[in-house]
């Protein structure tokens, strides 16, 4: 919290140039004039912060804290450089997983509204006695007219066509 405050410290630094940074005593750092006094009260002394980088992205930094003047040793940061680099995979197939869930919702979501933009142009066609084309403009200068989407406009004709319910009933046009 301490860091976006300030808009400075080792997380941020590790984020913006890709590069693990080390802080031996945050406090007296010169690196962070306001973060380190900041922290201070915190009880934190030294902080280790490792990127989170796949390929040339960096999603985010794994940050290690001691209340000790130079907590960590060259044994300690070798696995927290291997842990960061497994969790930087763990949070790029996360995040290329939600991706391709957004798509795959998005393109059903599409689908429905080409279906049901087809199904009022072709109730428009039937009725009016018009061209596809002409069809759409309808569709399209309705939606303008009110200020709905065009998606709903359609939605909107063909529940009323079918009668509300579901259900086509002959006859039964808006």
């Amino acid at each position: 919290k301490q860091q976006y405050g300030s808009h400075q410290g080792p997380c941020l630094d590790a984020i913006e140039h890709s590069e693990v940074v080390i802080s031996d005593d945050v406090t007296v750092d010169e690196r962070w004039p306001v973060f380190g006094p900041a922290v201070e009260s915190t009880g934190v002394k030294a902080i280790n912060s490792f990127p989170l980088s796949v390929r040339d992205e960096t999603l985010g930094a794994l940050n290690l804290y001691s209340r000790r003047v130079g907590g960590f040793s060259d044994d300690s940061r070798a696995v927290a450089t291997l842990f960061s680099s497994q969790a930087a995979v763990a949070l790029a197939n996360a995040k290329t997983h939600q991706s391709a869930l957004e798509l795959t919702i998005n393109l059903q979501e599409a689908l429905k509204t080409r279906e049901v933009i087809g199904e009022a142009k072709g109730i428009l066609m039937a009725r009016e006695g018009v061209a596809e084309d002409e069809a759409f403009q309808m569709l399209r200068r309705a939606s303008q007219t009110t200020n709905m989407k065009l998606r709903d406009i359609a939605q909107e004709l063909v529940h009323k066509v079918a009668g509300g319910d579901g259900k086509v009933t002959a006859g039964h046009a808006p």
